[in-house]
């Protein structure tokens, strides 16, 4: 099961919601992109469905002329209220730890 799904099925994230990110290309505009969380953890963007949201991102910078071939997922998406999905995993692990 993906961490992604960890974080639907703890409802810090839900089927069908929007994560946004944005991104500026040297010399670029601005581009703001718009993922959809799917049920089984993946993320729908750009016509494409993703298995991780690093890559789901890594996509939208390349669509934007970055020739980066790395980004951090994690802290690039964010849902509408801006947590990152890095804040969402941090407030599902500490539930786990609680008894």
């Amino acid at each position: 099961m993906s961490l992604l799904a960890n974080l639907i099925e703890s409802h810090l994230l839900a089927p069908g919601q929007f994560l946004t990110m944005g991104y500026k290309p040297r010399g670029g505009e601005r581009r703001e992109y718009k993922a959809v969380v799917v049920a089984d953890g993946s993320l729908e963007v750009l016509g494409r469905t993703f298995s991780a949201p690093s890559y789901a991102a890594l996509a939208c910078i390349q669509s934007a002329g970055s020739d980066r071939e790395t980004v951090n997922g994690w802290i690039t998406w964010k849902d509408l209220e801006g947590h990152t999905l890095s804040d969402l995993r941090e407030q599902f692990l500490q539930r786990s730890k609680q008894p």
